[in-house]
């Protein structure tokens, strides 16, 4: 028996199969051990130009920086020459990063790879770091046979079989892993496999690995002290066919579904509990999100609140999404139960008011123990692969007190059936409770007030004691509230330039008394100490490259050079008076630009509020007041986009640069507390540095134009944006031109103008405004006649590159439901807004598959035509908006997304396809749809 094999009984263990392509899926792991790169030095030049092939632009992990990271590895090589660890669930691993460094242990956790096959170890690092992590399986055959392994990895990796060094890879990808392959002769009974993964990291790494396997069938063992073979097989049946509904959620519990009767164990963050799917349903009240601890700059920080809502006896669910999202007051504004919205509440109608009550209640919030209303902090995700830990406590501190939101909302339920040690890892995300689709009539001191008590009672951050302050006046900022943002810059991490925008809003806001001397000259001598640009000293994964940092990063060498223009800064031994000029040449160049031809990330639910924080920052501290006035014109610009370009509480338009999370829920955009703030939709999340610079701003004031436009809406809105630039090298790593056009169509009409039982919600997932349909058959005579639409050439209307979701008039491709989110996750979103905005057309005109009011695909005709394509008689029919989601084909997969006519999906009968005629025109008629909206 292999020496890396433990010593148990012949059914201590659990057995599974490859999947139907090859893949192992079933893995012990290690966590990914990191050290800092404190060696950079060694292979490039901290000053002088940071351009060239060795320059040390590469840093922020630009699209040259493989050469960098292959002589870093050639330095630091995978340490080989050490025993590797026995593969048995539980047991210990002892491993050496380097052959000179220290030990590190930990103990091997099972892991269940997704089906890609990844077991994944990824994550966001703010500053430079070396990475190891190990993954280990044993293989099992009859008979001793050739197997091919085939390797991936996007680093360089090791092989072991049984102990023998099979392979080594030394190349580094990004998106898709590199592939190693080796022919093996696996003898007769187990072999153990480890495989030892390399990276570097420089803010964003991808570090996966995945092993398939070429050839006759194998098993795949994993050693399990008490296991029982037989139990598990049964097991991993069960928890094939568990499911949590819905992935987002706004109060305490999640739903587990899946067969009935069946007793499971529920874990998360170590706190497990035992639950029955009676009915093939349990409710999992999400406890240890209430108890959970997070160490947080000293202060012990207690997440979410003690409310638990139960879904499954209450709360329908359609497709996966919660049918009651919102729980709509009266006024518009939701109930949520806790303390602090009870205060927004009774705020609502009043003046504001500062000092008495609020000082205490400041000075309570101030004192450590601090209760925060979502779930967004120090939050640890798992990938499919069960391996990754994204941060720790002082990385998420970080990430979360930032300006710009960097954490996913999810947190992962751990599900075994009792007695078994097999598992599956469920994601789940409890998106911020405070949401309103609509103004509810507040006025602008009010919804101030609601902004600034929600970020005073925040998280720890520059934002929290800006709030705190401006609350309460005089309040002296709590050390908590500095640290983080005094960590990432003396650490030179990612993202600190928003930190450093953070610090002089509270400089120039508190002023000279407010704080003790200590505290302030520690601010004074991080900013002293700072770099400001790619072109001065020093090494580090800063992002200077991309058009909000670029902003962000000339607002700050202006604005502090102009706080200390007599002082020298170390970093470029130059005085703060030259920092300021330079600064500011290179920020009248991109106001310039983008005043002229547009934002290259146009409209994004993320960056439009980094964006508004430099461009706010300017208008209340610059001393140019041409350039302030530019500042502010963009500003209104800017602000002006977004009013247009939302929708019930939605950012919803297509956005030049988004990410994931802010896709599935509007309730994570960082816009949303900007649009709270502004004009009273949206919703309260953690991203609120930018709301709060602009909630306590003096001298800018957004033009009421605006704020109508957002809230007042005439009966239809047609405009169009227009974007055009061009990218430079040193700026955007790009030298090439840059077009967006981006057209948004509104209307105030509901869903169905004929009958009107949806008025004010999609019968698809129903949750904006907990309106549902009443169920029964309605007779809408007049069809609803397609939007607006702009064909090309020849009559084509604009093909799938262009296509619009009519929930959040996103420019689309045939891999987007109605609600304006991917099903690639097989989870349904929570929506934030009726489906009444559409762009340049819906997806039934494109004569693309379509599910029909039920959720079914289409096997006939679509009512409205024929088999020849003819329109026939009207008939009973449902909101459009039902049938504008594709159909998904077997697989569960998206179909292609290429712009190209060949990835159009085709209909089930292209000459009665939906929206089209054989001739290719869109017909009224074909918006059409067979039966009613599904039932409660």
């Amino acid at each position: 028996m292999s020496r890396y094999l433990p010593d148990l009984a012949a059914g201590e263990r659990s057995s599974h199969p490859l999947d139907e392509h090859g893949f192992v899926r079933d893995w012990l792991v290690s966590p990914a051990w990191s050290i800092p790169c404190d060696d950079l030095g060694e292979v490039l030049s901290p000053d002088g130009s940071p351009w060239g092939e060795d320059g040390r632009w590469v840093l922020t992990n630009g699209p040259d920086v493989a050469p960098l990271k292959q002589r870093l590895h050639q330095r630091h090589p995978l340490y080989l020459a050490q025993p590797l660890p026995v593969v048995v669930e539980g047991g210990d691993i002892a491993w050496q990063l380097r052959a000179d460094g220290e030990l590190r242990r930990a103990a091997w956790r099972r892991a269940h790879a997704g089906t890609d096959g990844l077991l994944d170890w990824s994550e966001f690092c703010f500053t430079p770091e070396y990475r190891q992590a190990i993954a280990a399986t044993v293989l099992e055959v009859d008979q001793p046979e050739y197997r091919v392994l085939e390797v991936a990895c996007t680093g360089p990796i090791a092989v072991f079989v049984d102990g023998e060094c099979i392979g080594t890879t030394t190349d580094f990808t990004y998106m898709e892993p590199d592939t190693l392959r080796v022919r093996v002769r696996l003898r007769s009974g187990r072999t153990a496999v480890h495989l030892v993964a390399w990276q570097v990291a420089f803010r964003e790494c991808r570090h996966v690995a995945s092993l398939r396997i070429e050839g006759l069938p194998v098993r795949v063992l994993i050693p399990s002290p008490g296991a029982d073979e037989n139990r598990c097989a049964a097991a991993e049946t069960v928890l094939d066919a568990i499911a949590v509904t819905p992935w987002a959620v706004t109060g305490g519990t999640v739903t587990l579904t899946g067969p009935a009767g069946v007793r499971l164990v529920v874990e998360l963050d170590d706190h497990a509990r035992e639950v029955r799917l009676d009915g093939g349903r349990a409710a999992v009240p999400l406890t240890a999100l209430t108890a959970r601890i997070a160490e947080t700059a000293g202060d012990v920080e207690t997440v979410g609140d003690a409310e638990t809502v139960e879904t499954a006896g209450g709360a329908e669910t359609v497709g996966g999404a919660e049918s009651a999202e919102i729980a709509e007051t009266a006024g518009g504004t939701e109930t949520v139960g806790d303390a602090e919205s009870a205060e927004i509440a009774e705020t609502a109608g009043g003046a504001e008011t500062v000092g008495g009550a609020e000082s205490a209640e400041i000075a309570e919030t101030a004192g450590g123990a601090e209760t925060v209303g979502d779930a967004e902090s120090a939050e640890t995700a798992e990938t499919a692969g069960g391996a990754q830990t994204v941060g720790d406590a002082e990385t998420a501190g970080d990430a979360e007190t930032a300006a710009s939101m960097l954490t996913t909302g999810e947190t992962t339920l751990t599900v075994r059936v009792p007695g078994t040690p097999v598992l599956r890892r469920l994601r789940v995300a409890r998106v911020p409770a405070e949401f309103r689709p609509e103004p509810d009539g507040t006025d602008a001191a009010c919804r101030r007030r609601e902004l600034l008590r929600h970020v005073a009672s925040g998280v720890p951050g520059v934002a929290r004691a800006l709030a705190r302050h401006a609350l309460c006046p005089g309040t002296v900022p709590d050390e908590a509230d500095l640290a983080p943002a005094l960590r990432m810059i003396e650490s030179r991490s990612d993202c600190a330039d928003f930190e450093a925008i953070g610090l002089v809003h509270l400089w120039h806001r508190l002023g000279d008394t407010r704080w003790p001397v200590a505290q302030r000259d520690r601010v004074r001598r991080a900013l002293l100490g700072f770099k400001y640009w790619i072109d001065q000293p020093g090494l580090d994964a800063m992002c200077y490259f991309t058009e909000n940092h670029q902003f962000v990063w000339h607002t700050a060498e202006t604005l502090i050079g102009e706080l200390f223009p007599d002082e020298r800064f170390g970093n470029a031994g130059r005085p703060g008076r030259r920092h300021a000029d330079h600064g500011r040449t290179l920020a009248a160049e991109w106001l310039r630009r983008k005043l002229t031809g547009g934002f290259s990330e146009f409209d994004s639910n993320a960056y439009l509020a980094i964006d508004s924080l430099a461009l706010v920052s300017w208008i209340e501290f610059a001393a140019d007041d041409g350039l302030r006035r530019q500042a502010e014109a963009l500003l209104d610009k800017t602000l002006l986009t977004l009013a247009a370009n939302s929708w019930r509480g939605v950012h919803g338009a297509a956005h030049g640069r988004s990410y994931v999370p802010t896709l599935r829920s509007s309730r994570f955009e960082e816009t949303a507390p900007i649009m709270w703030t502004l004009w009273g939709a949206g919703a309260l999340n953690s991203a609120v540095l930018p709301a709060t610079a602009l909630a306590t701003a003096t001298c800018y004031r957004m033009p009421e134009v605006i704020r109508a436009i957002a809230t007042e809406p005439p009966a239809e809105w047609e405009g169009r944006q227009v974007y055009r630039g061009d990218y430079r090298s040193h700026h955007d790593l790009l030298d090439r031109p840059y077009r967006s056009d981006l057209r948004v169509w509104r209307t105030r009409r509901p869903c169905c103008p004929a009958c009107r039982t949806t008025a004010v919600a999609c019968p698809v997932c129903r949750s904006t405004s907990g309106a549902r349909p009443s169920g029964r058959r309605s007779r809408c005579s007049p069809p609803m006649p397609p939007p607006t639409a702009r064909p090309r050439r020849h009559g084509r209307m604009p093909g799938p590159g262009s296509v619009s979701c009519p929930a959040r008039t996103s420019t689309a491709t045939p891999s987007w439901c109605c609600t304006g989110f991917r099903r690639t996750t097989g989870s349904a979103p929570i929506c934030g807004s009726p489906h009444r905005i559409w762009t340049a057309g819906s997806p039934a005109d494109r004569g693309w598959p379509v599910r029909s009011a039920t959720g079914m695909s289409p096997s006939r005709p679509p009512v409205g035509s024929s088999r020849s394509g003819r329109a026939t008689r009207p008939a009973r029919r449902g909101c459009p908006a039902a049938t504008a989601a594709p159909s998904w084909p077997r697989s569960g997969r998206p179909r292609p997304t290429d712009r190209s006519r060949s990835s159009r999906p085709r209909s089930p009968n292209p000459g009665s396809a939906p929206g089209r005629s054989r001739g290719g025109r869109a017909t009224a008629a074909r918006w059409r749809s067979r039966g009613r909206a599904p039932s409660p």
